[in-house]
């Protein structure tokens, strides 16, 4: 049987985790950092779990490929938990990624008879060797570093993107900045032309996340702020991390542009409902 585990005791998720280094989002939500849900086949002793991030609008699973207490159950559990929700919140897939591969042929197995489609998920790190990426940029955009103090003075038009954007994955502004997010925005002509953003933050390791307004694509506005927050990172000894699509040209171009070095890759399946 599949159980919701209660937000205290996410911690006990933690030895799942172990053993696999693409886990830096899964190891911020643990920590509490994202709005998020845990299920489980024990809440006591979890030897397998489904992790739901708000902002990713999927799941992560993890822990024992064959375990006879939640496998089985997945589909029933879905159709009759997960739909539901996912459809009151306006969402009409659903999109799991295991965090071993042993996952895939198990994911792919269990729903044979949905129409089971997959894509390619690219996963960038920082190059310990680099401390420093140089500007290379020309355009119009001022650069801001996003603080308490900014947040309640400024006079931007279109804040509202900005706050969004970061409480679709944090919740609130406030365990934003108090977890150590960090955020760089690009202002052109008195609105947010861009944003960069730490989506997930585990230990030393910040997951960036970037949005462009679709006007001001084009521009070199996301690289600006991808530019000025890796160079944060690096100062106060943190870690880069980079996870796009293999479809998303643009975001493999970016982080490939920045200097990101690309060192493994998986997949996630979906179908809608």
């Amino acid at each position: 049987m599949i159980y919701e585990l209660e937000e205290k005791d996410f911690e006990l998720v933690e030895p799942l985790l172990k053993g696999n280094a693409r886990v830096p989002e899964a190891n911020s939500i643990i920590k509490l950092n994202n709005p998020s849900r845990i299920f489980v086949d024990n809440v006591r002793v979890p030897q397998t779990a489904l992790i739901w991030n708000k902002g990713l609008e999927g799941f992560l699973i993890a822990g024992d490929v064959n375990n006879s207490e939640f496998v089985p159950y997945l589909n029933q559990f879905i159709d009759e938990e997960i739909i539901p929700s996912a459809r009151k919140a306006g969402i009409n897939f659903f999109e799991i990624s295991g965090l071993h591969y042993e996952w895939n042929p198990v994911l792919e197995e269990t729903f044979k008879h949905r129409k089971l489609d997959k894509c390619t998920q690219l996963v960038y790190t920082w190059p310990a060797s680099v401390k420093d990426i140089p500007g290379d940029y020309t355009n119009e955009g001022k650069v801001i570093k996003v603080t308490h103090d900014f947040l309640m003075n400024t006079k931007i038009n279109n804040i509202e993107f900005l706050v969004s954007e970061v409480e679709l994955y944090w919740g609130s502004i406030k365990t934003f900045l108090e977890k150590g997010g960090l955020c760089y925005c690009i202002i052109h002509e008195e609105e947010i032309a861009s944003i960069c953003y730490s989506a997930f933050v585990h230990r030393e390791t910040q997951v960036i996340g970037v949005v462009t307004e679709e006007k001001h694509r084009g521009m070199g506005y996301a690289f600006q702020g991808a530019h000025a927050l890796i160079n944060e990172c690096l100062q106060i000894n943190n870690v880069p991390y980079w996870d796009c699509t293999e479809e998303n040209t643009a975001s493999k171009r970016l982080a490939e542009k920045l200097g990101f070095e690309k060192v493994s890759k998986y997949f996630c399946h979906y179908f809608f409902f």
